[in-house]
């Protein structure tokens, strides 16, 4: 390919060009459907969970079943004959449901095969939410009757009107030289990374970032979504492209606001322009998520390809103490043991919105700055009376909510149009309080921005150790907050301190290892390593982003166990014991050479029906195949990307080559088999195992660095 350096030759670089790349089947034809909100936010559409064995849903009484109710191919069947009759006119079931104009699954863009929900027990959350309808009406109205109905008719498990989410942001109104004179400039713009110690004032003083940037997987349902357009610059690099789901926004406020969320995460740190992250390595896998309905359906699917969900978004109304459909996509999450936190809203509650006060969700409440060293009171000064931070809840913590800086979609965009009380922008109207107008940065406020500021540390601290459990990060968390000793229902625990999170992760994570875990994929013809669980488990069930339609999940590949650890969390009963053919760092210190830094290890897939200016010519007999490979420099990565590989990641961090062979550690091999079109990655003592199977071509070079054999299943020691 044009621009790939000399020394990547060989393997996929020089393939021959084969047929045109048959694309893969498009999810089938969902019509365009209108989604109508009243003044109370209820939507036109109905999410309802019935009851397939019910002789008043499907006519007649169930035939044998399995030990957990219908067998999986007869509930299947059954939901679909369900659906037909729905969309089909003039029938009975359809008026007994008050004529929907539309009937599908909640899930409809993210369907389990039927080989992955028999694996699935009957009562998961996962299994749950499949079996969930979404029912489209022509009027909100319309919608509130047949909930109504719905409610009490015979084979209806459970019924809920869908609601539109309000974003947890507030316009700032007051004058910007509030926070202006801080010392520093850097501080003055984003007062959040120095009141939270990501970047410490004081010179010669640690920060959190000086021990960790991050290379976590973070999901973020937040407006804006990976087909948007207006992605700035700044934060684009850091947007994965094959983990993004849903289609674009429709007006400019969910692209503000998601730009806004995101870029406090992962915005590119130390490139001369715009701001820093939060997270500022970590991959954002951008789902689109305005209401109850949309943001359960992408959560459930972000579950299987992130480590950490950022949710600034809220029910408003505190009578909603909950949500099932909601409850089970979070709980199916937390059962993959995902990081999960909610802003606490803004209406100055004395207590937590929903999904905020969930007990799966850290719920993160805000404050403001004023003084640059604290304390820092909660925020509650805002448009009238009755706006401010609501209430952490006990359990909660609190991040910066009031002038918090970061970037928006495109120069001079303002935050208005759902709601004229709104108004926080870059450009004269609302005034830009930030700096200069038009340049691409502005200051809102809400816990909407506090959120994003907890999930990046949430993910940092995932990045130091995947294996650490959501519990154990939540307690990292609070433990190292400014009222841990005396948390409350106001503060919580009160504002973290990065640093010392950070700190405290590294201190239980022996030597700083990390398995990589190998899994394989006969269906896909693809070799797969991740040191995250929450991907691997995904792997498991077949739902390994990039989205491939596979009946079978992948199995753990080549490679040793891991002593005491038999499972990913939420692994199908069936599934093999883990298996990882390497140890490799979490972080970029080399503990042998402070002065030659670790490299990190990127992912980066493709799948058919992707570009690809030489596309593979097992496609035309395999279109599931899909290929996933690894590198350690940008050459690389542009290599990769010159024919069709999209960046995913860092998995972690390994000896580069450019050192001394440390003692102990082996070197990482790189390989490609033509036949399969697919790449491994290996410590050479597992050379013969891949070799037989064809892994012996290079592609680009034949190794990467060095990483420590796991030929005991223990973490081992460094010499």
């Amino acid at each position: 390919a044009v621009g790939i350096p000399e020394i990547f030759v060989g393997g996929v670089f020089s393939r021959a060009v084969g047929s045109a790349v048959q694309p893969l089947p498009t999810s089938r034809f969902r019509p365009a459907l209108p989604f109508l909100v009243d003044a109370q936010g209820k939507a036109n559409q109905i999410m309802v969970l019935l009851d397939f064995a019910h002789p008043a849903i499907v006519g007649t009484e169930a035939p044998p079943a399995g030990a957990n109710g219908l067998l999986p191919s007869e509930q299947i069947a059954r939901e679909t004959t369900v659906l037909d009759t729905l969309n089909t006119n003039n029938s009975a079931l359809r008026a007994q449901f008050g004529n929907p104009i539309y009937s599908d699954y909640l899930l409809w863009e993210t369907r389990q095969s039927l080989a992955t929900r028999s694996r699935a027990r009957a009562d998961s959350p996962s299994e749950r939410l499949e079996r969930y309808l979404l029912l489209t009406y022509d009027s909100v109205e319309a919608a509130t009757a047949a909930f109504k109905v719905l409610s009490a008719t015979k084979g209806v498990l459970a019924v809920e009107q869908d609601q539109k989410l309000k974003f947890a942001s507030v316009p700032y109104n007051d004058p910007y030289a509030q926070w202006l004179g801080n010392s520093a400039e850097a501080a003055r713009y984003q007062w959040g990374h120095y009141a939270m110690n990501f970047i410490n004032a004081t010179p010669g003083q640690q920060g959190a970032h000086d021990m960790h940037q991050g290379h976590g997987y973070i999901a973020t349902m937040d407006g804006l979504t990976g087909q948007s357009p207006n992605l700035p610059a700044d934060l684009s690099p850091n947007v994965r492209r094959h983990l993004a789901f849903g289609a674009a926004p429709t007006n400019s406020y969910p692209i503000f606001h998601g730009t806004f969320v995101n870029s406090i995460i992962a915005a590119t740190a130390n490139n001369g322009t715009g701001i820093a992250g939060a997270c500022p390595s970590c991959s954002l896998l951008l789902v689109e998520g305005g209401s109850v309905s949309g943001t359960s359906s992408f959560l459930s699917t972000a579950k299987w390809s992130a480590s950490v969900v950022n949710m600034s978004f809220g029910l408003p109304d505190p009578e909603v103490q909950s949500s099932n459909v909601f409850d089970s996509a979070i709980a199916g999450a937390a059962a993959n043991d995902v990081a999960m936190f909610a802003a606490s809203g803004n209406e100055n509650y004395a207590q937590p919105n929903y999904p905020a006060r969930n007990s799966n969700v850290l719920s993160v409440g805000g404050v403001q700055q004023d003084s640059p060293n604290g304390p820092w009171p909660r925020w509650v000064q805002g448009l009238g009376s009755t706006a401010g931070a609501n209430w952490a809840g006990a359990n909660g913590v609190v991040g910066p909510a009031k002038d918090v800086v970061s970037l928006v979609p495109f120069a001079g965009a303002s935050l208005a149009p759902d709601d004229a009380a709104l108004g926080c922008g870059d450009g004269s109207s609302p005034p830009d309080i930030s700096g200069d107008p038009n340049d691409g940065v502005a200051a809102c406020r809400g816990t909407s921005f506090a959120t994003p500021y907890v999930s990046a540390l949430g993910a940092i601290l995932r990045s130091i150790n995947p294996r650490m459990s959501r519990d154990a990060i939540y307690a990292a968390i609070r433990a190292s907050s400014a009222r841990a000793a005396a948390p409350n229902a106001e503060y919580g625990s009160g504002l973290p301190n990065a640093l010392t999170a950070v700190n405290y992760v590294i201190s239980q994570t022996p030597n700083r290892l990390t398995p990589l875990f190998s899994l394989w994929n006969a269906e896909r013809s693809d070799y797969f390593y991740t040191t995250v669980p929450q991907i691997a488990v995904g792997a498991r069930y077949g739902l390994l982003q990039p989205g491939v339609p596979t009946g079978t999940g992948y199995v753990s590949g080549i490679g040793n166990y891991i002593t005491g650890y038999d499972a990913f969390p939420n692994d199908p009963p069936d599934a093999d014991l883990p298996t990882a053919g390497a140890w490799i760092f979490t972080t970029k210190l080399n503990p042998l050479d402070a002065n030659a830094p670790l490299v990190p290890l990127y992912r980066l897939s493709w799948k058919c029906g992707d570009y690809s200016p030489t596309p593979p010519t097992v496609c035309s007999s395999n279109p599931k195949h899909m290929d996933t490979t690894y590198t350690t420099e940008q050459a690389g990565i542009n290599a990769f990307v010159g024919v069709g590989y999209k960046l995913d990641g860092i998995e972690g961090f390994i000896y580069p080559k450019t050192v001394a062979q440390p003692a102990g550690a082996v070197r990482l091999m790189r390989k490609y088999a033509v036949s399969r079109d697919d790449h491994a990655i290996f410590p050479e003592t597992e050379y013969s195992a891949y070799a037989v199977q064809g892994y012996t071509e290079n592609s680009g070079s034949d190794w990467l660095g060095y990483v420590y054999p796991n030929s005991g299943g223990t973490t081992p020691p460094i010499q």
